[in-house]
């Protein structure tokens, strides 16, 4: 295992394509080694599948999911994205989750 603990960043958006670069050049600039992006949209009307499909190709983006229709709801869009970051964490041994919990405790 890693000694840096899986982390996943979830990226829910609904038409801020304008916004959207920026945002994940940050995220995706971070040096934390150990990420996984899960790109979230919500049947966006402008550009923004086009600029989330420029980055789903990159190592650290786990998946693009995007709504058949908008939900209405960005907590809906939070809840998918915490169900497909969590597939991860049911894969981890007892073992695994105890090192993990370690490493956030006792690391500065």
């Amino acid at each position: 295992m890693s000694r840096y603990p899986l982390v996943s960043i979830i990226v829910p958006n609904y038409n801020h394509a304008r916004f959207l670069r920026e945002r994940l050049d940050s995220i995706y600039h971070q040096t934390y080694p150990n990420k996984e992006v899960i790109l979230l949209d919500d049947r966006s009307t402008d550009d923004s599948v086009d600029v989330m499909q420029s980055y789903a190709g990159r190592p650290e983006t786990k998946c693009l999911l995007r709504n058949e229709q908008n939900s209405g709801s960005a907590f809906v869009q939070w809840a998918r994205g915490i169900e497909e970051a969590d597939e991860a964490v049911r894969r981890r041994t007892p073992q695994q989750i105890s090192e993990i919990s370690r490493i956030f405790l006792f690391t500065p």
